[in-house]
């Protein structure tokens, strides 16, 4: 690769982070969703991340998963992530589907070009 030729990078449009009430506080299980929106010209690509484990003074992690999804339109790549990827991974609704969706409309407002309130 020629050293004068720019890399192409995906652009963040939203991220998102929902996870358990009161899950990293001492003596309690956490359970979080982490959502990451891109665009890369018209391709749109979803990472979603989800964490577990016991907050112990500190957080002790038992698991860790991570998807991605791509696709020509961020509905497409929004509707896999919550359905096939998702499920693949047994991630809850309850945590999946508001990150997604918190993301999905910030994404949205950053296409736009809608300034933050």
């Amino acid at each position: 690769m020629d050293k004068t030729t720019e890399k192409i990078k995906w652009v963040k449009l939203a991220s998102s982070c929902v996870g358990n009430e009161y899950g990293h506080v001492p003596g309690n299980q956490y359970y979080d969703v982490e959502i990451k929106i891109e665009q890369l010209g018209e391709k749109f690509r979803v990472k979603m991340k989800h964490v577990w484990g016991s907050a112990q003074g500190y957080d002790e992690e038992h698991g860790r998963h991570e998807v991605v999804a791509l696709g020509d339109s961020l509905d497409e790549v929004v509707a896999a992530a919550a359905e096939t990827r998702g499920h693949a991974l047994d991630m809850p609704s309850e945590y999946r589907i508001p990150a997604l969706t918190q993301a999905q409309s910030i994404a949205y407002d950053a296409i736009m070009g809608v300034e933050k309130s």
